[in-house]
């Protein structure tokens, strides 16, 4: 009696033959991959009577299914535990949910968990589902688009160059009056560049390599604004945000360099020039004048920020925030009165300018 061969299957859908066995891709079964349609499998783990661990019967679910496909009334008693591992895996991704999503899945747990002797099986898969509604945290980091991150590094490089700046002419203005005659070497300018453009820009590149990432940006700058973070979760102040070591320091230490550069021109200049040691009522008024144009060229008007910050009455604070605003935003046309309107060369400009109008507009009439 001769047997005859049976003839291997023949896989078709990306299937492959595998010791006389079709192994079917996803979303295809059969002896040949020929059937469609394959559902998703949801298993819990628990643990019987015994106490020893296993799987559950899996639930079937339909790959096509959306949370916005199921019809609560087309379920029953019977299908309650499909129903429920249903709506476990579709909400096994929260952040990918929708509000319509959400309102869906919690009318469905709502209902599950509602009915009347409800399987044990059926009400842990309605909690779990509800688990998932739920948020492990309400802090939500989204991954850096660039435009705000880019923002707040300009503005902290050119606040940083500004006060880099004031604090070179500052030291200048030492060097000049401890010799009127200094010569500036040839190389000079080149280092005084350097240092003006340069230390900020090492600042800052030092602040983004410890404190930005591309996945959690707010460790570089703040989620409310484009500058620099400076809180902590609860809202108080933390030294290791760059807001203190990236900005607070450096502008706090050249803001002391200018004042001691403001004390050591008043005395000087008051002890050297006999016009300004005298008693003159005029005497004084440009003492006050020099003194205060050299405070507004090395920006010493940010210190009343730094007395805002550390004022805990709300009275006081509001004093000094607003005298902060005041001449932080007027401090380009204080430069201006102070060293340009106030010139011999400006008002005999002015005056020219008059003249000419006056007589440009007795020509036209």
């Amino acid at each position: 009696m001769t047997t005859t061969p049976i003839p291997p299957p023949v896989c078709i859908n990306g299937g492959e033959l595998l010791n006389g066995v079709c192994i079917c891709p996803d979303q295809w079964i059969g002896p040949t991959c020929a059937i469609a349609g394959i559902a998703e499998a949801s298993a819990r783990c628990f643990r019987n009577a015994t106490g020893q661990p296993g799987f559950e019967e899996p639930q079937m679910l339909d790959c096509g299914l959306t949370l916005r496909d199921i019809n609560l009334s087309d379920f029953n008693t019977t299908n309650f535990l499909q129903l429920a591992s249903s709506a476990q895996i579709l909400t096994s991704r929260p952040e990918q949910l929708t509000v319509q999503n959400i309102t869906t899945a919690a009318e469905i747990a709502s209902r599950l968990l509602g009915e009347p002797n409800i399987k044990e099986n059926v009400e842990k898969t309605a909690v779990n589902s509800s688990e998932n509604l739920v948020p492990e945290s309400n802090l939500h980091v989204e991954a850096d688009r660039g435009s705000c991150s880019v923002v707040a590094a300009l503005l902290q490089y050119f606040l940083l160059a500004t006060f880099t700046w004031n604090a070179l002419y500052g030291t200048h203005m030492v060097l000049l009056m401890r010799n009127p005659l200094l010569v500036q070497a040839s190389y000079s300018t080149s280092v005084t560049v350097a240092i003006g453009w340069g230390l900020p820009a090492l600042l800052v590149a030092l602040t983004l390599a410890i404190t930005y990432r591309v996945s959690d940006p707010l460790g570089y700058r703040q989620e409310e604004f484009c500058w620099l973070a400076a809180l902590n979760l609860n809202g108080d102040f933390d030294c290791k945000k760059p807001m203190l070591w990236g900005f607070l320091l450096p502008v706090g230490l050249m803001l002391l360099c200018n004042t001691a550069v403001l004390v050591y021109f008043a005395f000087t200049t008051c002890k050297r020039d006999p016009i300004l040691t005298s008693n003159m009522k005029s005497s004084n008024t440009k003492k006050v004048i020099s003194s205060f144009s050299l405070a507004v060229v090395l920006g010493l008007c940010w210190i009343l920020g730094y007395l805002m910050m550390t004022s805990h009455d709300p009275h006081v604070h509001q004093v000094f925030a607003t005298i902060f605003c005041v001449f932080t935003t007027t401090q380009g046309v204080q430069i201006f009165i102070l060293f340009t309107a106030r010139t011999t060369v400006f008002k005999q400009g002015v005056t020219i300018t008059k003249t000419a109008t006056v007589l440009t507009v007795s020509d036209y009439h």
